[in-house]
């Protein structure tokens, strides 16, 4: 009867609490008031978040698992699927950049979610930026797992915003909190934004790209709804088609004050709404503005402009437009590239 009592009780302390939680498991560490479920997994040198019990309906919360970390000395390296399924206090999630994996579906059907902080999109950081970029990986995050949406669920919910995704080679319907409008990408190192990765997210209006992101996949933003992108400093390299039909982002919307850009690719911001553009960049692809609202131009840095990359952008004139070539370098101009007045370029 004793020890019946004893293995009780052992079960009742490692029940959660409305006012905490005790992270009860193998080797697993988490007492606190966070509300986090972690386990260390045999043959694992790191936590796995595997849930998360919140505290009061109507309570607002942030969560930041980097700090959690650190408070409990324990380094978490992966999400699991599931893990914040259904959560209705949460509203910002911090997710630190020791995690290598996220699941799919570890924050689907969250209620209140409204920001988060991410160091990779998808189910990890390894994922091309353009097409046959780099040579295939087993562990290699591709079509569905390299998008935003991966971690989220295609489970309908009430609170849910239906998405339709698009990763290239299909599409999928995914639901996200209808609450959620700002993304923070802030990796641990040199990183590349997954091609897709947002392609198709009307309701997401704010996007940071912190400091190590150095590339922007190919139709990452494409019919994005984002009005706010921040730029870092590593910036290197706008992919093809990168914000093509991002009709919402408009001048104040997006700077390339102080980047040192290598590439703009072909059709990167075509049809957009951008009326000014000062960039100094390398290279610019065929049509990569082309058919834009821009009424001003000032390119610095530049040795290659693609055909037809600034034509048809019917508000732009020759007197509105200055291209300054790389030191040493000849410009190499495309066909038609502003337009009536290629000419008088270079």
């Amino acid at each position: 009867m004793k020890r019946l009592f004893k293995i009780i009780l052992a079960v009742m302390l490692c029940a959660v609490s409305v006012f905490g939680v005790a992270a009860c498991n193998n080797g697993g560490k988490g007492a606190g008031d966070t509300g986090l479920l972690v386990k260390k997994f045999s043959g694992d040198d790191y936590y796995t978040v595997y849930g998360y019990v919140g505290g009061f309906e109507g309570e607002t919360s942030v969560l930041d698992l980097g700090k959690y970390a650190e408070d409990n000395d324990i380094v978490i390296g992966r999400i699991k699927g599931g893990a914040f399924e259904d959560n209705n206090t949460i509203t910002e999630v911090i997710v630190p950049a020791t995690v290598e994996t996220i699941d799919a579906g570890a924050f689907k059907s969250m209620k209140k979610l409204e920001k988060i902080t991410l160091p990779f999109i998808g189910l990890n950081a390894d994922s091309d930026s353009y097409l046959g970029e780099s040579q295939d990986a087993e562990d290699k995050a591709v079509d569905s797992e390299r998008i935003f949406c991966h971690i989220f669920g295609t489970e309908e919910f009430e609170q849910g915003a239906a998405v339709t995704a698009n990763f290239g080679s299909s599409t999928a319907t995914y639901y996200l909190p209808y609450t959620l409008t700002e993304v923070t990408v802030m990796p641990g190192g040199e990183y590349g934004i997954p091609m897709y990765a947002f392609s198709g997210l009307a309701q997401i209006s704010k996007i940071t790209l912190g400091e190590g992101v150095n590339a922007i996949g190919a139709f990452a933003f494409e019919n994005c709804g984002v009005q706010s992108i921040s730029l870092p400093s590593t910036l290197k390299k706008i992919y093809d088609s990168a914000f093509v039909g991002a009709t919402a982002l408009k001048d104040g919307g997006i700077s390339f004050e102080g980047l040192k850009l290598e590439k703009i690719g072909n059709n990167a911001f075509k049809a957009t709404k951008l009326t000014s553009l000062t960039v100094d960049v390398e290279v610019i692809g065929d049509y990569a503005f082309c058919a834009s609202s821009l009424k001003k131009v000032t390119i610095t840095g530049v040795r290659q402009i693609g055909a037809w990359a600034f034509a048809e952008c019917e508000k732009l004139t020759e007197s509105e437009t200055s291209v300054t070539v790389k030191s040493g370098e000849t410009l190499v101009l495309g066909v038609n590239a502003f337009g009536d007045f290629t000419s008088s370029i270079g």
